[in-house]
């Protein structure tokens, strides 16, 4: 009987170690975005480049300077494809394929402090 309790007690630590290390660490936003700052050559990185959001022929949204990004981040989209469903940068693009962690958490913090500008 002692064998089964000194397992289930090994077992029970086990499981709640495994859980806790999964944890991501909460990530602090206020003050911690601005345009001008940092969230500007983000986007230069992953958004504005030849072919994409950068005034082209047929693409949508010029996201160059904070005025003309704005109607995107009124109606939701750019939070919808950045955050919500992952998507961008796409996997056609020209430029870099994915947004670095750092990078990902910069916006989301920028997103939830209401995209300020400085």
């Amino acid at each position: 009987m002692q064998k089964i309790s000194i397992l289930t007690v090994f077992l029970v630590g086990f499981i709640i170690l495994s859980c806790t290390r999964d944890v991501a660490p909460e990530i602090t936003c206020e003050g911690v975005a601005s345009w001008d700052e940092n969230i500007q050559p983000i986007v230069e990185t992953y958004c504005v480049y030849s072919g994409c959001h950068d005034g082209s022929p047929g693409v949508p949204g010029i996201y160059n300077n904070y005025a003309s990004i704005l109607p995107w981040l009124n109606d939701g989209s750019f939070d919808n494809r950045v955050v919500g469903t992952g998507d961008m940068p796409p996997n056609y693009a020209t430029g870099p394929k994915e947004i670095t962690p750092e990078d990902l958490d910069l916006l989301i913090c920028w997103i939830e402090e209401e995209y300020p500008e400085n």
